[in-house]
């Protein structure tokens, strides 16, 4: 533990002198896992699990993502080297603050309600969602702008669709890639392996649920289920029958050449 929290709080200027490999290795078996999986491994107390996925939630990821672990191991090992600065009265009187100010505004809070449509929510003349661009899609894709729905068709049903699908992972690992690359200690072979290493990982993960990932992007979008293997299987009809019509266009030709 010392020597993980010894290499967290390193000033950076030193931060690419691996001193401490070994640990760092133990570390990552289980920083590389998700929260969920961690807890239920290690734990047998409701309070130690609490206590983990409380940390492992600073990483705005569902706890049985990878890897949730590492939030909740790295604010915990700095919890026992550095110690955790609080507020008087803990966490909750920061929280408790800014809601009675909103309340004394004149603003109102629910809690405990899944929004999962924008039907869920009051009418108002503006609504803020701070959420991701993927939950953003969930919640309110059928209500975007529908010049982006036919976009969104043809970029998961054209004849290159696994291909756009591969150039958007990959836009979308780069800039993880070379954060990676710049921030984690040790030699340069070990950083530049190490990301080859995890991003051959997300592409397999990706390939496999490819099917699933699409048909989830075309939902999110506000396309009815099944949309995507209809229009493809409608594609592949409609370009089987034009090369039948050509191939028979052909043969058309070369006999009557030929008579």
């Amino acid at each position: 533990m010392a020597c993980i929290a010894d290499m967290i709080v390193t000033p950076f200027t030193e931060m690419f002198g691996l001193r401490h490999p070994v640990a760092l290795a133990r570390f990552s078996r289980h920083g590389l896992r998700s929260a969920e999986a961690l807890c239920r491994g290690f734990f047998e107390e409701d309070r130690a699990s609490a206590l983990v996925a409380g940390l492992a939630a600073h990483s705005i990821m569902p706890l049985s993502k990878l890897p949730t672990a590492a939030f909740g191991l790295v604010l915990g090992v700095i919890g026992h080297a550095v110690g955790w600065p609080l507020p008087r009265g803990g966490s909750q009187s920061i929280a408790g603050a800014l809601a009675g100010y909103l309340q004394a505004l004149g603003g109102e809070i629910e809690t405990g309600r899944r929004v999962s449509s924008l039907e869920d929510v009051p009418l108002a003349r503006a609504v803020i969602l701070d959420v991701t661009p993927r939950q953003l899609l969930a919640i309110a894709g059928d209500r975007l702008p529908a010049r982006y729905r036919p976009w969104i068709l043809h970029d998961l049903t054209c004849r290159t669709w696994p291909l756009r699908h591969l150039a958007r992972l990959l836009a979308q690992l780069a800039p993880v890639v070379i954060v990676l690359v710049l921030l984690l200690p040790g030699p340069l072979w070990v950083r530049v392996m190490g990301a080859i290493g995890g991003s051959l990982v997300g592409l397999i993960y990706s390939f496999v649920f490819l099917y699933e990932a699409t048909e989830g992007r075309a939902t999110k979008a506000g396309y009815p289920h099944g949309t995507l293997n209809e229009v493809r299987n409608q594609r592949d009809t409609e370009r089987a029958l034009r090369r039948a019509a050509e191939d028979f266009d052909r043969a058309y030709q070369h006999r009557r050449h030929h008579l």
